[in-house]
């Protein structure tokens, strides 16, 4: 009896951290729509200016890093689930969908960057 409540505080703290992480991302909603209107005078996101757009993502990826430290830290000490622990070695297709995944990730970026810097008022 003792295990599956153990099993089912454990969930409750696994349900906690992926709410953490879904508010994480969201804090980008709170800056596009919230304070940065305010800050900038503008009432859409379309409208910044390419320095504005790139300091609004620059700000998102700082939180984003600090919330992603944050729910290392807290899973670690709630779950003892260590994200940087020595485990066995990573299956090929592991290994392609990582380098996919980052791949497309910069690709994504570049592909921003020349927008913006092409499509730039200045």
């Amino acid at each position: 009896m003792h295990k599956i409540g153990t099993a089912k505080e454990a969930g409750w703290k696994y349900l906690l951290l992926s709410l953490g992480a879904f508010l994480g991302l969201a804090t980008e909603a709170i800056h596009a729509y919230g304070w940065e209107p305010l800050v900038f005078g503008q009432m859409s996101f379309g409208d910044y200016a390419p320095w504005q757009s790139i300091l609004h993502w620059v700000i998102t990826c700082f939180i984003w890093l600090g919330v992603a430290y944050l729910l290392v830290r807290v899973a670690k000490s709630w779950l003892g689930f260590d994200v940087f622990a020595k485990s066995d070695k990573m299956k090929r297709w592991q290994l392609f969908a990582a380098l996919f995944g980052i791949l497309l990730s910069l690709a994504g970026f570049l592909f921003g960057a020349a927008y913006l810097l092409a499509n730039r008022d200045i």
